[in-house]
């Protein structure tokens, strides 16, 4: 994009994508001569660098800055940034820490797409029930539920027994034994983003109450996974902007402090 708050530049190595729009509304991309990347595998070698410590806080010098610490991205700020050819660094572990970094964002890419519609999951399963079949007792006698109001509730029964709750809107709710099926249908109903009558919500074809727990175990353990990839990737992003800072730009511990204090403020 061509406005950011950082330097988050993206490697195609498959020849994919391809840019729309133009001016302050389009975006940016490198396109190296084949001399200083023979081969698509070469390019994480530059993305390493591009989105480096070092390489954000020589952008954030020379770019302009707008509202909410955005800077551009255009042509003419990214024709300056000080590119360190492989010959004169140690490509060989820059590259390799450069693709377990993207192996991860991918993988993390794609649960997030996964995770973001708890639908995603349904194919899996035979949805031989419905929501009445799974639901423990409601209290729903309305045609029209909106999805603003659709939350979860934990309510402790007078027998010391925890019930969980979909609210659809105040006094009206869809009440289960087991955490995982409410959340289901929780995540079920938000995921549509629509009005629903009382009957359309009961009548919901879903899996079986144990097919809804195991398909929840596994959603679970995909947010979950999401979270690791995060942080290993940010570890590896750490170790690689280390390798980046003092053994290609020659930076020394004096220096790495002034990135440092510098990109915590900007």
């Amino acid at each position: 994009n061509i406005m950011s708050d950082y330097n988050r530049f993206a490697v195609d190595t498959e020849g994919e994508y391809y840019f729309i729009g133009g001016g302050n509304a389009g975006g940016y991309g490198i396109e190296l001569r084949e001399e200083y990347a023979p081969e698509s595998e070469d390019l994480l070698y530059y993305v390493a660098l591009l989105n480096s410590r070092v390489l954000e806080f020589f952008h954030k010098h020379i770019a302009p800055i707008f509202g909410g610490k955005y800077y551009s991205y255009n042509k003419r700020y990214l024709e300056p940034h000080p590119i360190v050819l492989p010959e004169n660094a140690p490509d060989s572990d820059i590259e390799t820490k450069a693709k377990k970094i993207k192996a991860k964002r991918e993988e993390r890419t794609d649960l997030q797409y996964r995770t973001s519609d708890v639908r995603n999951y349904l194919e899996e399963y035979e949805c031989d029930s419905t929501i009445l079949d799974i639901v423990a007792s409601t209290s729903l006698d309305d045609d029209d539920y909106r999805q603003g109001p659709i939350r979860t509730n934990d309510k402790m029964e007078v027998s010391s027994e925890k019930v969980y709750q979909v609210v659809m809107k105040r006094g009206h709710a869809l009440e289960f034994e087991n955490k995982s099926v409410r959340d289901f249908v929780f995540e079920l109903l938000t995921a549509q983003d629509k009005r629903f009558g009382r009957m359309e919500i009961l009548n919901m074809d879903v899996p079986a109450r144990d097919d809804v727990q195991a398909l929840m175990d596994e959603y679970e353990s995909d947010k979950a996974r999401i979270t690791e990839l995060e942080e290993e990737a940010e570890e590896l992003q750490a170790e690689l902007d280390d390798v980046i800072l003092r053994d290609v730009y020659d930076l020394d511990d004096d220096d790495v402090e002034v990135v440092d204090e510098f990109l915590e403020v900007w």
